[in-house]
């Protein structure tokens, strides 16, 4: 078997890809977050996201600088449309937890290891949920058993 250019190209990208990871950002003040939330038998995760507009090619690049102003292009015309970027919206991470789940926390159903992890996020970053409107992003229908008075007896 040979080493072939094709085969050199997706090589190329994945070194240029994980070589810029994405690094954690400040949230500006009052912005808009967003929350994942992770859950296994074993760990729970949490990472708090702002979501930024920038321009398509600095999102490809990594190099976006979101406090910079995008309102020229690199002529300084406005009027030409081939010109101007294309705006995408990305995620930036802002936090990261996680915890293991040990003793009796081991033994905590699907719902409960999530209702965990979010009281944890909430502690653990109590200044962003005081001062930034947080949107949690989960595959279980936590609103809906939250608001269950069924539900959250067993939960409690």
């Amino acid at each position: 078997m040979k080493w072939t250019p094709e085969a050199d190209a997706p090589l190329l990208e994945l070194k240029a890809y994980l070589s810029s990871m994405p690094t954690l950002i400040a949230p500006r003040p009052q912005e808009p977050l967003l929350q994942y939330l992770a859950t296994t038998n074993q760990v729970v995760s949490a990472v708090l996201v702002a979501q930024r507009e920038v321009e398509e090619a600095e999102s490809e690049q990594g190099l976006a600088d979101p406090d910079k102003d995008h309102s020229e292009n690199e002529h300084g015309i406005e009027g030409n449309p081939k010109d101007t970027a294309r705006k995408k919206v990305v995620q930036r991470p802002v936090y990261f937890i996680s915890s293991l789940l040990l003793g009796a926390r081991s033994r905590y159903s699907g719902m409960q290891t999530l209702i965990f992890g979010l009281i944890m996020a909430s502690r653990k970053l109590r200044h962003y949920f005081q001062d930034h409107k947080i949107t949690v992003v989960t595959r279980f229908p936590s609103q809906r058993i939250l608001q269950n008075p069924e539900a959250t007896s067993r939960v409690s």
